[in-house]
């Protein structure tokens, strides 16, 4: 007969001062072991306690408290398939767990403590339960104990986003009491949000509480600010830190905002609108312009140039009505143009990526003007004219130059990279190619040849 998980834990010897048995060892015991009922759970969950308490196994880093862990977990979603599942019904009874195993699994989360690595793998268990019993102890300690990295926040709240809206609304409003949490309050926003915008609730959870969260949005668009404003005043790590969580809970509060509408929040947006940060600025002007605010749309606009949040802007002025699917129509004449061009054109205009960006020549310092300078001595050496810089491109590492020129009397746009030069006419005078444009041909050329090489 195989014993069971607790009574090989209450058998485990304390350990000796020159025990030098690798812990995995040890471990590999519980590979055999099953818990088969509530009451194993129960009983797996109170003697790993007691065994934490006589130092038998450690909450930090520690092969056995891992394995019970995962058998604890691996037993919580076989009951979740049974539930779902009334045909075949796997080990454990198709039943949610009752309230002596859910307290069990309270006092193990407890007395692991914030150091554990694993620990919110119990939350996740209980989040997959029906019970009401797991759902209040679930709540309870997501407010008053919660993981202590984003990371295993994010673990725990994950099954709750599979779950039937009406399971994951009973948790409202008292998971809401995590906002004072900061590793928690993105989450607790976006699962209120998903169930607005998936699960077809038609109220938010968090009507009536618009006032608090447009004052914590004020509080954090402040933070934000001053850490721009004035980042010596903080180290580098905890200034990264701190921007992290404010950025994510910025990002929350603006899509909560919008879907409860109420109007008396729109200068608490606006104020955040002024921060630089540009996926944060997306977000304030799409609850702005959900809200009837003409700004929102205005600054969506300008959003969608912008590569790192082009797609998003633009899905968010299609959802508005403003927008079609992924298309772009240029204002300039492209029939003088090859079709290699054309695609070129629209993979320019559509590449995103953080080492894609351009500068604005006046942004440039003395040494890159000098070097600015000797371009335009080489461009006119090649017998361009007239030449006036508009950008700095840098792809991928590599500096190009944007200047409008003429050369033999017609008007264009040359692109200048390490003495290799690129001249792009401006075709129809009545619809020219811009520099914009010919920059963005100039990009899907060199795209296309690296990824499409026949």
């Amino acid at each position: 007969m195989k014993q069971s998980v607790g009574q090989l834990l209450d058998q485990m010897p304390e350990p000796q001062p020159h025990d030098n048995r690798p812990r995995c060892d040890i471990s590999q015991r519980f590979a055999s072991c099953l818990i088969a009922s509530h009451a194993d759970l129960g009983d797996a969950c109170d003697a790993l306690v007691r065994a934490l308490q006589r130092g038998v196994c450690s909450t930090v880093d520690d092969a056995v408290c891992s394995a019970v862990i995962g058998l604890i977990n691996a037993y919580c979603q076989r009951e979740r398939i049974s539930q779902g599942n009334h045909a075949a019904k796997p080990l454990g009874a198709a039943k949610p767990l009752d309230e002596n195993s859910c307290r069990a699994i309270e006092r193990l989360y407890r007395k692991l403590g914030s150091a554990s690595q694993e620990r919110h793998l119990l939350l996740s268990g209980l989040a997959r339960q029906d019970s009401p019993e797991s759902l209040d102890i679930f709540v309870e300690l997501i407010c008053s104990d919660p993981p202590s990295e984003a990371e295993h926040a994010a673990l725990a709240m994950v099954p709750l986003f599979s779950r039937d809206r009406h399971v994951a609304a009973l948790l409202f409003p008292r998971l809401f009491d995590a906002l004072e949490h900061a590793c928690m309050a993105p989450l607790v926003l976006d699962l209120a949000n998903f169930l607005v915008r998936e699960g077809g609730q038609n109220e938010h959870p968090a009507a009536g509480r618009s006032a608090a969260l447009a004052m914590l949005l004020g509080e954090l668009t402040q933070r934000l600010d001053g850490l721009n404003e004035s980042p010596e005043l903080v180290g580098a790590s905890r200034r990264n830190k701190m921007a992290g969580q404010s950025i994510a809970l910025v990002i929350s509060l603006c899509d909560a905002l919008a879907p409860i509408g109420d109007r008396s929040v729109v200068g608490k947006l606006f104020q955040t609108l002024e921060l630089s940060h540009r996926r944060i600025r997306t977000e304030a002007a799409a609850a702005l312009a959900r809200l009837g605010e003409d700004e929102g749309l205005k600054v969506l606009s300008e959003m969608a140039e912008q590569p790192l949040v082009r797609n998003r802007a633009l899905a968010y002025l299609e959802e508005l009505g403003m927008a079609g699917p992924l298309v772009h129509s240029f204002s300039a004449d492209l029939q003088d143009l090859s079709s290699a061009d054309v695609y070129a054109a629209f993979a320019g205009w559509q590449a995103e990526h953080e080492d894609i960006y351009e500068l604005p020549p006046e942004k440039l310092g003395p040494n890159e003007a000098a070097a600015l300078q000797r371009v335009c001595d080489e461009l006119q050496q090649q017998n361009f004219d007239d030449v006036e810089f508009v950008t700095i491109g840098h792809f991928f590492g590599q500096t190009v130059t944007v200047a409008t020129a003429t050369r033999a009397g017609h008007s264009g746009t040359v692109m200048y990279q390490r003495d290799l030069i690129s001249w792009c006419p401006q075709g129809n005078p009545q619809r020219p190619i811009d520099p914009t444009l010919a920059y963005n041909i100039y990009k899907g050329r060199i795209l296309l040849r690296t990824f499409n090489p026949e």
